[in-house]
């Protein structure tokens, strides 16, 4: 099988703009209001959905490289769950422990709902709010093996994620007053970017992307941020109108997605070139 090849330099371009959206995103979280009906709303509201490229192209990144690296061999499950665990753990347990004391020393930093029990803390990512990615992480390696040994039939395996995301969006939109964060560590709520990684390891991106990708993100973007903002002033909490795990927000994610990491084929490397600081930050991710 021959594999449709993403550059290292060019996944460390997206991993570098996407810890940049990170960071805008938890950035602006911190201030309260600032979505809210005003006159910089459509400003603040499109910065939030422009960002929210970040966890699908992270997960993206994630399935690819490891379709790559196994390419046609075999995954011993419990071998390869066991090498992840050793290689994330430790640093998790580290970054988990010093948000747990740093909310004990300033108790305001204490976020909406969050578990009390310590366990349950580490064991759904909840020591601080962002830190749900990992135990996320740690899920869809448990996938993996399973996906792998069925990867001659990866189109069927990416149609079941793609169904299973859109099945949890709607499950959770049922319930508003939960906080999305319980929907976040679930790695069923994101299995579609990850096989989409691994997909796109072994298949050629359809030629309709080519040409007409960046009007296709403009308008996905657009109806995204027209429907967060419509939300918002109708009184939903802007973390629920906001959220990563809405229809248009998969849909401009995984566009937005494949932009990056194959946009820089046709710019030449003038263009790489100039984002050295953007590969030391995704190399370092």
């Amino acid at each position: 099988m021959q594999i449709t090849t993403i550059s290292k330099l060019q996944s460390n371009i997206t991993k570098g703009w996407a810890i940049l959206a990170v960071i805008t995103i938890h950035t602006m979280a911190y201030f309260p209001g600032l979505f809210d009906r005003s006159t910089y709303q459509w400003l603040t509201v499109g910065l939030d959905q422009a960002a929210r490229f970040c966890v699908p192209a992270f997960l993206i990144v994630s399935g690819y490289g490891l379709a790559v690296k196994y390419s046609d061999q075999s995954v011993a499950g419990g071998a390869f769950v066991w090498d992840r665990l050793k290689k994330l753990l430790p640093l998790y347990l580290l970054w988990s422990g010093v948000a747990v004391l740093l909310m004990k020393l300033v108790p305001e930093w204490v976020y909406f709902n969050q578990p009390r029990s310590l366990v349950v803390q580490l064991l759904l990512g909840q020591a601080d709010y962002q830190m749900y990615f990992v135990p996320l992480l740690f899920q869809l390696y448990v996938f993996f093996p399973m996906i792998w040994r069925g990867r001659k039939h990866l189109s069927w395996w990416l149609g079941f994620g793609l169904l299973m995301q859109l099945f949890l969006f709607w499950r959770f939109s049922l319930s508003t007053g939960t906080s999305e964060r319980f929907q976040y560590v679930l790695g069923l709520s994101w299995i579609f970017y990850f096989i989409l990684g691994m997909w796109l390891a072994r298949h050629k991106l359809p030629k309709i992307f080519e040409g007409g990708l960046p009007m296709l993100i403009g308008l996905v973007l657009s109806y995204g941020i027209v429907g967060s903002i419509k939300a918002i002033n109708n009184g939903l909490d802007p973390l629920q109108a906001l959220k990563f795990t809405r229809v248009p927000v998969l849909l401009y994610g995984t566009l937005a997605s494949f932009a990056l990491l194959y946009g820089g084929k046709q710019s030449g490397k003038s263009w790489l070139a100039r984002k050295e600081w953007l590969v030391w930050l995704g190399e370092r991710s």
